[in-house]
Formats: structure tokens, C-alpha cells, sequence
């Protein structure tokens, strides 16, 4: 079950759908309780049995945007700001939209706060994008690519760390192949400071943190943008599954790939933090502009 069985269940009403709380519990009942969560998020499996609690208040989170277009303003929380680009839509610098998901709705339960975004209806995760057709050309990948960097840049401005950027956390809207960031249940305030938690996919675990168990917030993210990126135009993750990563480890690439393209990926997995490049001198990599070097 989904947001389309929801839809076609929902009474109409001025021409606008009312969602009885029959159709949410019976989405809570259907929820999948092995997906994965962050750590301060809620399980599916809680959700599943918190359904008669969750019903109600999640029927008038599905309801409000139809009748209003907007969060009711006494459920909005203090700090919580568009996650947009600055300036007006009318704006010449602001005519691409950040590629993040838009957050609908959001509820304050007792321990957790339950968070409602778009899912766009004619879309797919970056992982099974990517299983579909084996791995991604350079062309495609490069602009995928650019539009998480774009979101992550977005991200780290406003002093956010996502922590579990992947394929399965990438939506692509395949009628305008849009990419949006979503699933920020890992994430957290950046900080200058060295993290001693780990939050995110084991696979993704940057080097310093299986070695050394801390991790710098920016570098981290540029080593999972490393593997994002390995995974587009490879098709595969670089690592073995349970592999740890030797400090003399040396990256296979496949030679079909252009010398710029694999710059970039090996610049990421750099083994040492300090060795990997910034958000911003990625964007302005000759792969990632399309100047091929001579």
C-alpha cells in the first residue's frame, strides 16, 4: 500500500480528498518493519504499534496540504526554515530548485517527531535507476551527481550533516530527471569537531572511522559521495562487503571511464581526510564542468 491506494480511498469534499483514518491505520498495518531507520527515528515496527495512536493525527497530516497548501502555523517548529534556495522564485539565480524533498508536515509524538515529505509520483531510487541499466554513461551520472553536491552544499550551508547519503537515499524523477536528497533520519547539526558517533550505511564508513572510530563531518560526506559516484558509473560498490580498507589500498577503475571521472573518484576515496577536496572545489572540477583536459 501507498500514497496512491491512499488517494483512491479518500472521499471527496469541495474537490478536495478527506482521508479517513480507516485508510492511514491501514497503511501503519502494511508498514515493511525491516526497513532500516536512523538512530532517532522511529521503527516501522513502532509505528506499526503505535497504529490505533498514529491514525489520526497522520489522516490530518495527509489532509492539510489539500485543503490549505501549507503547515498549520501552531505546528511549525521555531527553527525550522524552507529548504530552498535564497531569493525569490523569480530570481535569476534561483531558477533550479534545490534538490532536496519538500517537507509537508511534521508531528511532535511524546519522544520522537514524526515527518511527512513529498515523494514525486513518477520516480525512482537512484539504486534501482542504476540496477536497471547496469551503471550510468558520464553524461547522466554528471548531472545526478552535480544535483546531490548541489543539495549537499545546500545541506552543510545551513549547518545540517546528512550522514547516510547512497543510491536508496536518491530519488530520480525520470519524466524531468530531477534528483532529490531524501531520508535525513541519520542526520545532524555539522560541527567543526571530530564525530565519535557513526550514524549511517556500515558500507559508506569513511577509513579514519574503521581505523581510528572518529570522523570529520565534511570529508566523511565526500568519501560517501566518492562511493555514490563509483556506484553510478560502475554499477557497483568499490568495496567488498565487509572489507576493510588497507591505507595502501589501490582502486580498480574500469578504463572505459575518462581520466577526469576517475580523478574525481579516487580524489574522494582518499584514504586520508585531509587529502579529499571540498564540496566546493568539486563543483568547479573540470568532470563535473565538462572541460575535458588535454
Amino acid at each position: 500500500m501507498g500514497n496512491e491506494v491512499l488517494k483512491e480511498r479518500a472521499r471527496k469534499q469541495n474537490g478536495a480528498p478527506i482521508f479517513q483514518e480507516e485508510a492511514v491505520g491501514d497503511l501503519l498495518r502494511y508498514l515493511d518493519v525491516h526497513k532500516s531507520m536512523g538512530p532517532d527515528g522511529i521503527h516501522p515496527r513502532v509505528m506499526k504499534e503505535l497504529e490505533d495512536e498514529l491514525a489520526k493525527p497522520l489522516s490530518i497530516i495527509y489532509q492539510q496540504p489539500w485543503l490549505t497548501g501549507e503547515v498549520p502555523d501552531d505546528w511549525k517548529l521555531p527553527n525550522v526554515v524552507p529548504i530552498q534556495k535564497k531569493g525569490g522564485k523569480d530570481d535569476p539565480g534561483n531558477s533550479r530548485p534545490v534538490s532536496l524533498t519538500s517537507l509537508l508536515e511534521w508531528l511532535e509524538l511524546p519522544n520522537d517527531i514524526l515527518i511527512v515529505m513529498e515523494r514525486p509520483e513518477c520516480s525512482q531510487d537512484l539504486h534501482h535507476f542504476i540496477r536497471a541499466r547496469g551503471f550510468l554513461s558520464e553524461e547522466v551520472a554528471r548531472d545526478l551527481f552535480r544535483q546531490v553536491l548541489e543539495a549537499v552544499q545546500h545541506c552543510t550551508s545551513c549547518g545540517v550533516l546528512h550522514r547516510d547519503i547512497k543510491p536508496g537515499n536518491i530519488l530520480v524523477d525520470l519524466a524531468t530527471g530531477q534528483a532529490k536528497l531524501i531520508d535525513f533520519g541519520c542526520g545532524t547539526y555539522l560541527q567543526d569537531t571530530a564525530y565519535t558517533r557513526f550514524a549511517g550505511t556500515r558500507s559508506y564508513r569513511p577509513p579514519e572511522w574503521t581505523h581510528f572510530r572518529f570522523y570529520y563531518g565534511k570529508p566523511a560526506t565526500i568519501w560517501s559521495l566518492g562511493i555514490l559516484l563509483h556506484q553510478m558509473v560502475c554499477g557497483e560498490h568499490p568495496f567488498r562487503r565487509g572489507q576493510n580498507i588497507s591505507w595502501d589500498h589501490q582502486l580498480s577503475l574500469p578504463q572505459r571511464l575518462s581520466q577526469e571521472c576517475q580523478d574525481v573518484i579516487r580524489r574522494c576515496l582518499s584514504m586520508l581526510h585531509s587529502d579529499r577536496p571540498s564540496l566546493e572545489e568539486l563543483l568547479c572540477d573540470p568532470w563535473l564542468q565538462d572541460i575535458h583536459l588535454p
